[in-house]
Formats: structure tokens, sequence, C-alpha cells
């Protein structure tokens, strides 16, 4: 059935076919061509699109190079590695409580040994360079037992779990109760 405007309705033949279109229905990709017509507002519309998606990318890369800088400035010391799988990349734990996906381009054996023996000996980053990419960074690993730092390449990102940590156990003055 045709209605003005160019919409199509088909009627439903049969009650149990009805949940097969449906779905398929639900399931429709709307392109951007349809949902806004004319090309002007489309162009306008990718422009601002591509605008906010760099300046995203732009803070997150600053925030990212302010963290790497200040556990470098301070010498926070690395606790721990949990080493990736090929379709996730490894996470770096350090002491102050701050964990980074870090995608590693270069020396990835070498760095997870390096993440093993830091329950042993202590292990620091000594210097960040950010790299033209996009996240990338040259990292300077240092160890008491080595004598030179271990340069790496790698792709970092703040590390965001799916379940958020526990709040602290409120003190009794928070509580209400005795002092």
């Amino acid at each position: 059935m045709h209605i003005a405007g160019g919409l199509w309705i088909a009627r439903e033949r049969h009650a149990r076919n009805r949940h097969a279109r449906n779905r398929h229905v639900r399931n429709r990709r709307i392109r951007l061509r349809d949902a806004v017509p004319v090309w002007r507002d489309r162009r306008e519309l990718r422009r601002r699109f591509r605008h906010v998606t760099r300046a995203v990318k732009r803070e997150r890369r600053v925030e990212t190079t302010a963290a790497l800088q200040r556990l470098s400035a301070d010498r926070v010391l690395l606790s721990g590695l949990v080493p990736g799988t090929p379709d996730m990349d490894a996470i770096v734990e350090f002491v102050d409580g701050t964990r980074l996906l870090v995608g590693l381009f270069t020396a990835k054996a070498e760095v997870e040994r390096l993440g093993l023996r830091a329950s042993r000996c202590p292990v620091w980053l000594a210097h960040v360079q950010p790299c033209f990419g996009h996240r990338r960074f040259w990292l300077w690993l240092a160890s008491a037992d080595q004598l030179a730092p271990l340069e790496v390449l790698a792709s970092v990102q703040p590390f965001v779990s799916a379940h958020p940590p526990a709040p602290p156990p409120a003190q009794p003055e928070e509580r209400g109760g005795r002092r």
C-alpha cells in the first residue's frame, strides 16, 4: 500500500510471519542519507562529527600523556602486568592504583618478563615520549637489575574496568557510630 510522501506499508498476510518481518524491520540499518535527506546538511553533520571526534581524541591523548609523565616523574613502581591475549592488549598496573591498557609494538616478550619480575625487583617507568600516531608512546622501563632501560613503542590508553572498584569501608564517624 502506498501512502502519500513516498512511504510504503506492507500488509500482513499471515500472523505467523509477522514476527519474522518485525525482526527484520527492527534490525534494519538507517543510513545517514535516509535520516538527513539534504546533501548540505549531511555534509555539515559529517564535518561536525569529525570535529568532535578529533577533539575527544586530542583530549584523551593529553590525559594519557599527563598520566604517563606523572608516573615517570614520581618513579611509581610497577606492581604487575596482566599479559594480553591476541585480541586484547596487556594491562599494566602501578603501585598507586593506575591501570593502563598497553598494546606493545616492540619488545613484547621482554616487557612480559619484566612484568613478571616486578614482584621481586623494582621496575618503574623511567621516561615517556609521545610518538607520532594515535595513542603511541615511546616508553623506557627501568629495573634495578638491568643496566639500561628497556625501550618500547606502545599504544597506551587508560584501562576502564567493566566492574568499578568497591568503595572503601566507611569510618565509624561516617556511619554515625560511637567515637
